[in-house]
């Protein structure tokens, strides 16, 4: 009996351990360039309990794009962290008893962590529907203009650049949409001898938008993911 016993505190004791050594990995990434982004300061951690909110304190990726916070419990966490353009970010995470290891993906380029409210014109398309996107930038030596028709045909996206016509892929299409999704939500500052103009044309209504902090480049961004020549 004594030995059956003490061979059940022995389970209960290594199935606490293991509920412990639960490990978070963040990946952090430049989600509009699809590469490893580096820039990211720190992510402050904080656990929800009965008694409130609990400071885990701060990690840092120390120049990574990929690092790991061990020995976590099952639960609900809370994080902050500064994206690139010094707005903090907050979003939720639960921990369940039953995995090891959870990955995270996040995107210090983004303005939110979740899906925003915004919908995209490119999600709004009806068929035979179509809108234009117009991009400028202006400086002392700068001078660039380029724009995109995107139009939508047989429940498919075509976009059209300098009269070339050709079908979106589900890549470039998902570039579009979160292109329109981070001009809505970007807090454009000022600054900069360089200003960014950006319109939206769509059923007869002209969307504009300005930014001088040249620190977006939302437009060059987008022509070069869609494999546009900008000149």
């Amino acid at each position: 009996m004594f030995f059956r016993h003490a061979l059940l505190l022995l389970l209960i004791s290594c199935f606490n351990q293991s509920k412990a050594q639960h490990v978070l990995t963040i990946h952090i990434e430049d989600c509009r360039k699809e590469t490893g982004d580096m820039t990211l300061k720190f992510i402050q951690l904080y656990q929800r309990d009965s008694s409130g909110m609990k400071d885990l304190g701060l990690f840092y990726p120390s120049g990574t794009d990929c690092f790991s916070i061990p020995e976590l419990t099952e639960g609900h966490y809370y994080f902050t962290y500064p994206n690139k353009y010094n707005k903090e970010i907050s979003f939720n995470l639960i921990i369940e008893a039953d995995t090891d290891t959870t990955e995270l993906t996040i995107c210090p380029d983004r303005h939110n962590h979740g899906e925003p409210n915004h919908i995209p014109i490119i999600m709004q398309l009806k068929q035979g529907e179509s809108y234009t996107l117009h991009f400028g930038r202006y400086g002392c030596f700068t001078h660039w203009e380029d724009s995109i028709k995107v139009e939508r045909m047989n429940n498919k996206y075509f976009l059209t650049h300098k009269n070339d016509k050709k079908e979106l892929s589900t890549k470039q299409y998902e570039f579009i949409q979160r292109f329109e999704t981070d001009l809505n939500h970007f807090e454009r500052g000022g600054g900069c001898t360089t200003k960014a103009i950006y319109k939206l044309v769509y059923n007869g209504q002209t969307y504009a938008f300005s930014d001088e902090s040249c620190e977006w480049g939302g437009g060059y961004t987008l022509m070069k993911n869609l494999k546009l020549k900008t000149k």
